[in-house]
């Protein structure tokens, strides 16, 4: 695996399971982070996420895995405020400013991968993707991802759909 250069690593998050540890697919993330922490010596580490479906906000969830693993906490800057890619965008653009960064890699799924690109780059002029190695597993989990992609991307060449315009009131 090549590894994308950058000054900090951010990962996206997404679900918490009921007893605030991480999904599958966040700890397939995190593990991701590990590595590049551990090869590239990337610091800091910025997860993000909110509480969006668990009480346990997915920033905390992440502090708390990669702290498992061994990473300094001084290495890692949980973000909890964000529920959703452009609030990760932003808050991630915020901490980065303050600490004087300014090329993230972005660790995040296959299926999330070109949204997330496209949304922290009107934050950032650099940046840099990371994705977990494609399994089986990830693959179906991200096959309607894919889909629901592709019919937006459709949707948006032929334009405005003229069953959804407001019509005049008789």
């Amino acid at each position: 695996m090549m590894t994308p250069s950058g000054d900090c690593l951010v990962v996206l998050g997404t679900k918490v399971l009921r007893d605030g540890r991480p999904s599958r697919r966040l700890r397939e993330r995190l593990d991701l982070a590990l590595r590049l922490h551990g090869t590239a010596a990337i610091a800091p580490i910025i997860v993000t996420g909110a509480a969006v479906t668990r009480e346990v906000p997915e920033g905390e969830s992440g502090r708390r895995y990669l702290m498992s693993a061994g990473v300094p906490d001084d290495d890692i800057i949980a973000e909890t405020r964000a529920r959703t890619t452009p609030d990760n965008a932003l808050y991630t653009a915020e901490i980065a400013q303050r600490l004087g960064l300014s090329h993230p890699i972005i660790v995040t799924s296959r299926s999330h991968r070109r949204r997330s690109e496209e949304i922290f780059r009107h934050y950032f002029d650099t940046v840099a993707m990371a994705t977990p190695k494609l399994t089986p597993v990830s693959l179906l989990r991200d096959i309607p991802a894919h889909l629901f992609e592709w019919r937006l991307r459709a949707r948006r060449r032929r334009g405005p759909d003229p069953r959804l315009e407001r019509r005049p009131a008789s």
